[in-house]
């Protein structure tokens, strides 16, 4: 079997990657704050790898740095993630705005609601139908950019 970290990098493709983001990714990280200095990292490449690793694998918060810290991405604790995924707000924004309009969307600017819900039902051990149903909602308002 082959290690988990040997096998990412065999998958590492970052600069395919990045032939998809839009000019200037890295500078908007600097210019909306989600970069304000590089404490525990060298840059918006890692802080980015970093943050998809968050969303995209569905890790947490913890597991994250672990993982960030033993690819060599960067140095961070859990608070100090959060911390950032917060301050990337508008840069992430920003870099779906941009994904957006190169597909041909026009995405209006200003205030937008979002909510995603979730149901899912679970049974007791030896039950034959549905005891609970259990529904979960996240709602995000986006603040204007």
């Amino acid at each position: 079997m082959v290690p988990e970290n040997r096998a990412l990098a065999d998958l590492d493709n970052w600069p395919v990657l990045v032939s998809f983001l839009p000019g200037g990714w890295r500078e908007q990280a600097k210019e909306t704050g989600a970069l304000t200095r590089a404490r525990g990292i060298s840059g918006p490449d890692q802080l980015l790898r970093i943050l998809l690793i968050h969303l995209a694998s569905g890790y947490s918060l913890a597991e994250t740095v672990t993982r960030a810290r033993t690819s060599g991405l960067g140095d961070m604790t859990a608070v100090a993630l959060f911390k950032r995924l917060r301050a990337s707000e508008h840069w992430l924004q920003w870099l779906a705005r941009e994904l957006g309009k190169a597909r041909g969307w026009d995405l209006p600017p200003g205030d937008r609601r979002c909510r995603a819900v979730d149901a899912t039902v679970v049974s007791e051990p030896g039950s034959t139908g549905t005891d609970w149903r259990l529904h979960y909602s996240l709602k995000a308002e986006r603040s204007s950019m």
